[in-house]
């Protein structure tokens, strides 16, 4: 699997992404992945097949050029790791854990948006009245009455779960399109499992790593919930892709077909 941090900003983002799902299944079972490339190899040749010879339905002394083979074998090309990257879906779940992983990593040592979200929890407190927050090193503390420390814990609960789900939402968008429609729930379990935890802390605050922590468990769980329910819709989506990808070379085969027959009657 790549080591390379994703990132939305780099346009190689899908096919690396592709390609680690596709070494997923042959890390997974290499026999089926054997038995795939089998399957993709006939499928490309058949369709290779299909996209020079259909033309012929209407017009059968239409004969293909080269760039129409060009455009049979790019029909092809695309057959070929539509089928692998199909029978690789359900593999998914490993390079998800993976992705979380890394970003969570990477959260870990933002020590500038540590900083950042603290700031803004002391202006928000400063600003209701409730508890303020005192930064310490790596970790978020409380001083005031018992009576609205858990008002100052829920407040900067939220916040800390809007700017951990707003960083997985930038750094991993492939990733957010799944937790899209959950959001709202996903950043309602985090603030609350927030509340949990310091309030069950005998010593008063969460170091940065538990911060993370806390929001990065409460993605995987979403995740693996909802994987299972996205691949279907996933390969749906991957087949109508192929189809409209299809339709350029066919269509243009097919155009200059037509345009032939109204050349020669």
């Amino acid at each position: 699997m790549s080591t390379a941090e994703y990132s939305i900003t780099d346009f190689s983002l899908l096919v690396e992404l592709l390609v680690d799902l596709v070494q997923q299944l042959q890390q997974a079972d290499p026999r089926f992945f054997l038995f795939v490339v089998a399957g993709a190899f006939l499928l490309s040749a058949a369709m290779w097949w299909i996209c020079s010879v259909f033309s012929n339905l209407w017009n059968k002394r239409y004969h293909l050029h080269l760039w129409h083979h060009l455009l049979c074998f790019f029909a092809a090309i695309i057959t070929f790791f539509t089928t692998l990257i199909f029978f690789s879906l359900p593999y998914v779940k490993p390079l998800v854990e993976y992705s979380v992983g890394t970003w969570q990593a990477r959260m870990e040592s933002n020590a500038s948006l540590w900083n950042e979200t603290l700031d803004q929890c002391r202006k928000t407190c400063a600003k209701l009245g409730i508890p303020q927050v005192n930064p310490t090193g790596v970790t978020v503390s409380y001083s005031g009455s018992d009576g609205k420390k858990i008002e100052g814990i829920r407040h900067v609960s939220r916040i800390f779960a809007n700017r951990i789900l707003k960083d997985f939402w930038q750094n991993r968008p492939m990733l957010s399109l799944i937790l899209w429609a959950r959001g709202a729930e996903a950043r309602a379990a985090m603030t609350e499992s927030m509340v949990t935890y310091f309030d069950a802390n005998p010593r008063g605050y969460m170091e940065r790593a538990d911060v993370v922590k806390v929001g990065a468990q409460k993605i995987r769980e979403d995740l693996d919930r909802q994987i299972p329910k996205i691949v279907p819709y996933a390969r749906a989506i991957l087949v109508l892709a192929f189809l409209l990808v299809q339709a350029i070379p066919f269509g243009i085969i097919a155009y200059c077909s037509y345009r032939d027959i109204k050349v020669l009657t």
